[in-house]
């Protein structure tokens, strides 16, 4: 019986390992790059917090020399190499969608972290390659990180763009250069060349993300006048005779106390249990470790501290507002649907403030790229956004300007590399 079991799992094992040979000579049965994406991240295996902000700092190929021992051994591990196959498949695929059953659903939201992370995996594997003379597997891991970032531009929101913009310009274009500069041999230079030059131009295809966000934007703003709870999470209406907008500082504050949060995880995943000298003075650990860039605040006036989860972990909370793991409607200082947020919404004055936020969409999407000022426009048009006293405007609308600046470094990083 034994016998029997060890040849039916041997056949088993040599069936798997046929099926998968043979799909890699098989061609793709879904183009949807996401797939892939997804596949990769179940074969990927996260780094430490510590490993992953030391490939976020490499910058050059040389630095690869100074890895610490942590991360020497977490890019030895062979098992990621399926993580990676799978990356430069998607990167292959014609198109993208996280959310292929509506164009407009936000219901399925990429998962930009672990993406992020693994592209910086392959960047750091992609360096190691180049330096150790393996300059063609190099090379399709650029690409892959920088169709990854291509693929994200196109799942069609600001945020998705902004976030491959950051893939393609931190990681691919910059591996490119260093590439570039160890005189790989002709056929690698060739191939680069070719990806470069077929790419779109432009390369950051501003207008139809903008377009696409003004349709979800109006869609939103349209839902509202039937639901006007979903705006009670971006905007109070004092109604004291005279309607006063104004950004809802519990919000904010829950912003601001999430960001808080995941800070302190990180922290607590690099160092368990914390030192008693890390925790007497937890502003300073997680600032000069990196953890946060600055240090968050409430916005209302309350004072933000600490306090142990179910499993023992600190997380942030707010000595005046609603913790953020709980909903509005948990908070009774924060009614579902006032009776102020109704008639604003049903109001002249919120169709005229919708009318202006969805002209601004519409001068940014109009914006040329080859006109002399276009920098100077999109910044003035930054500008606007941010001090513009149209309270949907400024709370809701994030300034677009930002990636029509960044279309344009974009296509000068892609032209230098191409000169």
């Amino acid at each position: 019986m034994k016998i029997a079991r060890v040849l039916i799992l041997s056949f088993f094992l040599f069936h798997l390992t046929i099926a998968s040979r043979a799909a890699d000579n098989l061609g793709a049965n879904d183009p949807n790059a996401a797939v892939r994406y997804l596949m990769a991240l179940g074969w990927f295996i996260p780094p430490p917090k510590s490993v992953d902000r030391e490939f976020s700092r490499i910058s050059d190929f040389a630095e690869l020399k100074n890895q610490s021992s942590s991360a020497q051994e977490y890019l030895d591990n062979s098992a990621q190499t399926k993580a990676l196959q799978l990356l430069k498949r998607g990167g292959a695929c014609p198109n993208c969608s996280f959310n292929p059953d509506s164009s407009l659903s936000d219901d399925s939201i990429p998962p930009y972290e672990r993406l992020e992370q693994l592209a910086r995996f392959a960047n750091v594997s992609g360096g190691m390659r180049a330096r150790d003379g393996n300059f063609s597997e190099a090379v399709d891991l650029f690409i892959a990180i920088y169709q990854l970032g291509q693929h994200l531009e196109e799942d069609g929101q600001i945020y998705s763009a902004m976030v491959g913009y950051g893939l393609r310009k931190n990681l691919a274009l910059v591996s490119m250069k260093n590439l570039l500069g160890m005189n790989p041999p002709p056929e690698v230079r060739t191939k680069l060349m070719q990806f470069l030059n077929a790419l779109p131009n432009p390369v950051l295809g501003s207008k139809r993300i903008l377009e696409r966000e003004r349709v979800i934007m109006i869609n939103f703003l349209r839902e509202v006048k039937s639901r006007p709870a979903l705006l009670q999470g971006f905007i109070l209406v004092e109604a004291s005779g005279t309607q006063k907008l104004t950004r809802n500082p519990e919000k904010m504050c829950q912003e601001n106390q999430i960001t808080l949060t995941r800070a302190l995880l990180a922290l607590q995943q690099d160092f368990d249990p914390l030192p008693a000298t890390v925790t007497a003075n937890l502003k300073t650990a997680l600032l000069a470790g990196h953890y946060l860039d600055k240090f968050p605040v409430c916005p209302g006036g309350g004072r933000l501290g600490t306090t142990h989860r179910a499993d023992g972990k600190l997380i942030c909370v707010c000595s005046k507002h609603a913790s953020w793991m709980k909903s509005d409607s948990q908070n009774p200082d924060v009614p579902e649907d006032s009776k102020g947020m109704r008639e604003f919404v049903n109001s002249p004055e919120y169709d005229r403030l919708v009318a202006e936020l969805v002209s601004l969409y519409s001068e940014g999407i109009a914006l040329d790229q080859s006109d002399p000022d276009y920098l100077r426009k999109a910044a003035e048009l930054g500008t606007r956004v941010e001090t513009s006293d149209n309270v949907l405007i400024k709370t809701i609308i994030p300034n677009f300007a930002k990636i029509l600046e960044c279309q344009k470094k974009l296509d000068e990083l892609i032209n230098d590399l191409k000169n």
